[in-house]
């Protein structure tokens, strides 16, 4: 199949239903009038409509979200909880006007600035996001990252404005990038944020050309759209150490000192410089659709990985957090950790999914059946504490290296992945369960 060809099917399958894009924008439009209403008071400027729906670049997906921006005044000093805290306030007193609109629930979520999620029944399907916010006219009046999402709207805005097809060619980005799951900044994924496919797709003209470029992209790939340093070298210099550690380094146009890609991690950036491979050299509408993960496929594939001296554990569980993104994020870090441990002391193969309609995580260890752990003891010349270590080892594997005693001994892979998963209350995690294959 030709990549145009690809292309023109591929436009159908991004965009929202027309049936579903009116029926959005009439929620969204009768939200706006409502919090107009709500958020009327002295210390807020105005209601800001951001993110993917008011740059018009929000791809067909089951779930739509909407931010809205609560945008305080900049010459009042307002703190982080009186922010909250209006907010708040505000929906309490409307709650009834919320509900004749469709919402079901209210969530506040704490962060670097709480905000406020609430859910619309399902015939809508859609979440909103209120996020409080400092009115500002460039970034460095910003007194939080959050602050400057309005400013991203406009530089995205005035890109399509310039060139219209920048619209299509985005939602084909964000189309390709999340059903080849590299789609998201979150922890747990590792990926591009929307805003940085935006600014990529304007930055090449085009998807194809942005995948091409991907394709031959190499760490660390640098970027600066606004030309705001001089050379890589100079940007590498004066940026924060902890921006430039990602494999790419794309400068926010509205913000030189940040990073718009700093959450990509070097699996993403291999996994979607291999995808723009395959796709330019055998182009398919599949690269567009979002495929959920075949659990009994990955099974398969690790059985027959499975040596005879070897055991594959399969754990699931869950967080005790309630909300979608941030239980994929603490589950991803109780795996993290268990990565972390057991790659000290031998090498495995492994495989990490969240089900995010279940709320349950699954991973997948093969490791051996026996592990050998090394202990260090003490130089031989102490010999009180050598005749110690040798007692608490009974002498089983002890041997002298280097003038030091070391206890060489085998444990069962299971009694130590157990020992690991006593961690998971105290990381948040709960209902673990372990199946030996």
């Amino acid at each position: 199949m030709k990549i145009r060809d690809v292309m023109k099917q591929a436009v159908s399958t991004v965009e929202i239903p027309k049936s579903v894009n009116l029926l959005l924008n009439s929620t969204v439009k009768k939200f706006k009038l409502l919090f107009d209403k709500i958020f009327k008071h002295h210390l807020i400027e105005d209601v800001f409509i951001g993110g993917s729906y008011a740059k018009k670049t929000m791809i067909n997906k089951q779930q739509s979200d909407v931010d809205f921006f609560i945008r305080f005044k900049h010459d009042v000093m307002v703190s982080e909880s009186i922010m909250s805290s209006t907010i708040r306030q505000r929906l309490k007193r409307y709650v009834k006007n919320l509900k004749k609109i469709g919402v079901v629930k209210i969530e506040e979520v704490h962060g670097s600035r709480d905000y406020f999620i609430l859910f619309v029944n399902k015939n809508v399907n859609i979440m909103i996001e209120i996020i409080p916010i400092i009115k500002i006219r460039k970034s460095s009046e910003a007194e939080n990252i959050t602050d400057i999402s309005p400013l991203h709207v406009a530089y995205i805005k005035k890109q399509i404005r310039n060139k219209p097809a920048l619209k299509r060619e985005i939602k084909l980005a964000k189309a390709f990038f999340n059903a080849n799951g590299c789609y998201g900044a979150e922890t747990f994924i590792q990926g591009f944020s929307g805003y940085s496919l935006e600014i990529l797709v304007s930055h090449y003209g085009s998807f194809i050309r942005l995948c091409k470029a991907i394709s031959k992209w190499k760490p660390k790939v640098y970027i600066d759209p606004e030309h705001y340093y001089k050379s890589k070298t100079q940007a590498m210099k004066l940026l924060n150490h902890s921006k430039i550690i990602s494999p790419v380094i794309l400068i926010d146009p509205v913000q030189k000192e940040r990073n718009v890609t700093a959450a990509v991690g070097n699996e993403t950036f291999k996994k979607i410089s291999k995808v723009c491979k395959n796709f330019l050299k055998k182009p398919s509408i599949g690269y567009f659709t979002k495929h959920e993960t075949n659990l009994s496929v990955i099974l398969k594939k690790f059985l027959m990985l499975k040596k005879k001296d070897e055991r594959l554990f399969m754990v699931k569980f869950r967080s005790i957090k309630k909300r979608q993104d941030i239980a994929a994020v603490k589950c991803k870090k109780f795996v993290d950790y268990l990565s972390v441990e057991l790659r000290k002391i031998t090498k495995f193969h492994s495989f990490f999914a969240f089900d995010k309609e279940r709320m349950i995580a699954t991973v997948y260890l093969l490791l051996p059946k026996q592990i050998v752990m090394v202990k260090q003891g003490p130089p031989v010349i102490m010999k009180e504490q050598s005749v110690i270590f040798r007692k608490k080892h009974k002498n089983k594997g002890v041997y002298i290296k280097k003038s030091r005693l070391y206890a060489k001994s085998e444990l069962r892979s299971y009694d130590i992945l157990k020992q690991l998963l006593k961690k998971a209350k105290e990381m948040t995690i709960k209902d673990v369960r372990v199946k030996i294959k």
